[in-house]
């Protein structure tokens, strides 16, 4: 299994679009008077600006995940714009969760833990590639030292 050396970590078009089309079904909700105005228009505000955020992620603040021989970089932090480098023999556990609709790698060292979400892969396979590179690396770092 060969895998690229940077792989593209951006929101797909599905999630903006599902935040988008929540957004319209509350605000619709609340037009309809299906639920209180003062409680529909805010949240479907608030969920608007989530999918206005991932849309200029996507298209204008790209990221990579970068992997290199001793370690990896990965977008982290608010809307993952921040790069953090985490060498292999530093990674001391790998283990992959659900969240709600989303897959996440976490990645443990002595001073941190970073999440890889799977909605900022191209697609599924590439992150069970990640994630099988990941726990191989970390493997064979360990067997040096």
């Amino acid at each position: 299994m060969t895998i690229p050396n940077n792989i593209p970590y951006n929101p797909r078009l599905k999630a903006v679009g599902i935040f988008s089309l929540v957004a319209t079904v509350i605000f619709a909700t609340g037009v309809l008077s299906l639920i209180p105005t003062w409680f529909a228009f805010p949240i479907s505000a608030a969920i608007l600006s989530v999918s206005l955020l991932l849309f200029l992620r996507r298209f204008i603040w790209r990221r990579q995940l970068t992997l290199a021989e001793h370690s990896i970089t990965v977008p982290s932090g608010f809307l993952r714009l921040r790069a953090t480098c985490i060498a292999y023999d530093q990674i001391e556990r790998i283990w992959s969760t659900r969240l709600l609709v989303t897959s996440v790698i976490c990645v443990r060292t002595p001073g941190r833990q970073v999440e890889i979400q799977d909605i900022y892969f191209p697609d599924f396979v590439t992150f069970l590639h990640l994630k099988q590179f990941l726990l191989s690396a970390v493997q064979s770092a360990k067997e040096v030292h």
